[in-house]
C-alpha cells in the first residue's frame, strides 16, 4: 500500500557501480549544477540495482524520454536544421500567434495546441540517436562493439532505426510490436549514451567517459 523509504541497498556491486570522483574531478561542481539546475533527468533511474536487469514497458517509456530531454538540453531543438526550416517555423508559429488574436473559447484553445505542436516539433527520435552516436564515435565504439556486428556506421544505421521504430511502436500502443533480445541492448545503448553526451559535454575525455560508463553499467572493458 505505501512505498517504502529510505531501503537499503544491498546489491554486493553497489559500491563500485557509481562515477568516482577520480574521473570527474574538477567537472565534479559543473555536474552538480546541472542537477541542481534540473538538466538532467533521474526519472528513469530503477529503486534497486536488482531492478536494472529487468525491462518493463514503463522503464523503457522513461529511458527513452530521458535520452530525448537530454539531447535537446546538449544539442538544441532543430540542431541539425536548416535555416529555411527554422525560418519557416518561425512563420508558420507567428502567422498561428496572428491568428490566435482573432479566436475565444474553445477555438481559441485548439489553435494553442496546434501552435505547441508546431513549435515543439524536432527531429526524429532515430534521427537524434544516430546523432548523438556519432558524435559520440570515440567514446561509444567499445561499448557498441561489444553488443552488435559491422563497421560502426552500420552499427549505428541499424541501432538508430530500431529504437526509432521501436519507440513510436510504444508511443501508439501497435499491437504488432514485438520485443526481442536485441532491443534490450539497444536500450543498454541509450541508456549509456545519456552518460557519454553529458560527459563529452561537461569537458571529460574519451578515456574518462569510458571509465564513468564501464564502471556505472559493469561493463568491465578493457579500455
Amino acid at each position: 500500500m505505501f512505498k517504502r523509504q529510505n531501503e537499503l541497498e544491498t546489491n554486493k556491486t553497489a559500491s563500485d557501480q557509481i562515477i568516482k570522483y577520480d574521473v570527474l574531478k574538477s567537472r565534479t561542481g559543473k555536474l552538480f549544477t546541472c542537477i541542481k539546475q534540473e538538466k538532467f533527468s533521474f526519472q528513469h533511474l530503477c529503486e534497486s540495482i536488482d531492478s536494472t536487469h529487468h525491462y518493463p514497458v514503463s522503464r523503457i517509456i522513461m529511458v527513452f524520454s530521458a535520452f530525448e530531454r537530454e539531447f535537446r538540453n546538449i544539442y538544441g531543438q532543430d540542431c541539425d536544421r536548416s535555416p529555411e526550416y527554422i525560418s519557416a517555423k518561425k512563420d508558420v508559429v507567428d502567422l498561428i500567434d496572428n491568428y490566435l488574436r482573432t479566436t475565444q473559447g474553445k477555438k481559441r484553445s485548439y489553435v494553442k495546441q496546434l501552435r505547441k505542436y508546431v513549435e515543439n516539433r524536432d527531429s526524429s527520435f532515430e534521427t537524434n540517436i544516430k546523432k548523438a552516436l556519432l558524435d559520440c564515435e570515440k567514446i561509444m565504439t567499445p561499448f557498441l562493439k561489444k553488443r552488435y556486428i559491422g563497421s560502426y556506421p552500420e552499427m549505428v544505421h541499424n541501432l538508430s532505426a530500431r529504437t526509432g521504430d521501436f519507440r513510436n511502436g510504444i508511443a501508439h500502443s501497435r499491437l504488432d510490436l514485438h520485443f526481442e533480445a536485441i532491443h534490450l541492448s539497444d536500450i543498454k545503448i541509450v541508456e549509456e549514451l545519456l552518460y557519454a553526451i553529458r560527459l563529452k559535454k561537461l569537458g571529460l575525455q574519451t578515456s574518462e567517459i569510458q571509465k564513468a560508463i564501464s564502471d556505472l553499467f559493469l561493463e568491465r572493458l578493457a579500455l
